[in-house]
């Protein structure tokens, strides 16, 4: 009988202190990874050593392979939740959750799937609204997935999977980031994102209506809104809902949808201020 799936995660505890009384899961964007995370997680538990940080890798993305199907925004969160209970058996008490994009909805369903249990809830640079139209646009992500579909899985090297991203018209920096997905597979490098399943994932992020669960999360957490303000990622109309919520809003100057990448000083104040 086949093992039952579990998300694949890395803790990251501070240096010299002693162990962390609790734990804040860190979950990615799509096409991403928790290591995606891991510079900043390590900063942000340095400067509140209380705290440790759990960096996932969402279903189907990075080392978390072989999720069975429907790849969709409910079952991702029922992951973490999973992981969630069973970090608590081996005494990892997790107290809170930061999701950046589509982590950002996964991260309030879970809040909501564990009422009282996650104190602090950080939505970063995701819309809790649904996008009925995304799937058909020029959403960046789109044109990402779009590209996945017709390359092959597998390249001779990295470089050669990077050259063939940006003959295709992708910007190099995306090329080198989705090349962190190519791993090495006997005598090829192979691209491990399977496509079929990023469009399920990316078709249910779209579809899902989260603002009455962000509701609710607001309402039993203190809940804590970061976006860029150079970011097309959040509506001006959900922007202006999400000041109307018991929760925190903060929107980075000069900061894309990438925050940790773009302004990873100011997300760290923020957050350290919010724990």
């Amino acid at each position: 009988m086949a093992s039952p799936f579990a998300l694949h995660c890395a803790l990251v505890a501070p240096e010299r202190a002693a162990a962390p009384a609790q734990w804040l899961v860190v979950l990615h964007g799509i096409f991403g990874s928790g290591n995606n995370w891991r510079t900043f997680a390590r900063r942000l538990v340095g400067k509140r050593p209380e705290w440790g940080a759990v960096l996932v890798d969402l279903r189907m993305h990075g080392e978390s392979q072989g999720a069975p199907p429907p790849h969709t925004l409910g079952a991702a969160a029922a992951d973490v939740v999973a992981l969630v209970e069973q970090l608590r058996d081996t005494g990892h008490v997790v107290r809170g959750i930061a999701g950046h994009s589509f982590g950002g909805k996964v991260a309030l369903a879970v809040a909501d799937d564990l009422p009282g249990e996650l104190e602090r809830v950080f939505v970063l640079d995701s819309d809790p609204a649904p996008d009925l139209e995304a799937m058909s646009g020029d959403r960046p992500t789109v044109k990402v997935l779009s590209l996945l579909a017709r390359l092959p899985r597998e390249h001779e090297s990295r470089a050669a999977f990077v050259t063939a991203v940006v003959e295709a018209g992708l910007d190099r920096g995306l090329a080198q980031w989705l090349a962190m997905n190519v791993v090495v597979d006997g005598d090829v490098h192979r691209m491990r994102l399977d496509s079929d399943a990023m469009r399920s994932l990316l078709t249910s992020y779209y579809a899902s209506d989260l603002w009455p669960t962000a509701d609710r999360v607001a309402g039993d957490n203190d809940m804590h809104f970061v976006l860029g303000a150079d970011s097309p990622a959040v509506s001006p109309v959900s922007k202006s809902r999400m000041k109307t919520l018991r929760a925190g809003f903060d929107e980075i100057a000069a900061a894309g949808h990438w925050l940790h990448v773009d302004a990873p000083d100011a997300l760290l104040d923020i957050m350290a201020r919010g724990l």
